[in-house]
């Protein structure tokens, strides 16, 4: 999954496809791109609701530190830590 800051905006876009390309071949297996609006509080909501949505998500990629780290809280807090990364 992918908690990125701002739809649309040439960061986003950026930092999703070059995720993506990192990813390589995995890149077929992001099962969630959501956007937080540079928000900890909407970060967390939607980690919640991505998680809730896909469970058989283990990894989260954050594109600023609004998404990190309300990602983040929301994986301690839904008991995740250390089976998410």
């Amino acid at each position: 999954g992918i908690v990125s800051h701002v739809k649309g905006s040439s960061t986003a876009m950026e930092r999703s496809n070059g995720i993506s390309d990192g990813l390589g071949e995995y890149a077929q297996q992001v099962r969630s791109i959501v956007y937080c609006n540079s928000s900890y509080e909407k970060a967390y909501e939607l980690t919640v609701d991505m998680m809730e949505n896909y469970p058989e998500i283990d990894l989260l990629v954050a594109t600023n530190e609004y998404g990190a780290i309300g990602a983040a809280r929301a994986i301690t807090d839904l008991g995740l830590a250390g089976k998410v990364w």
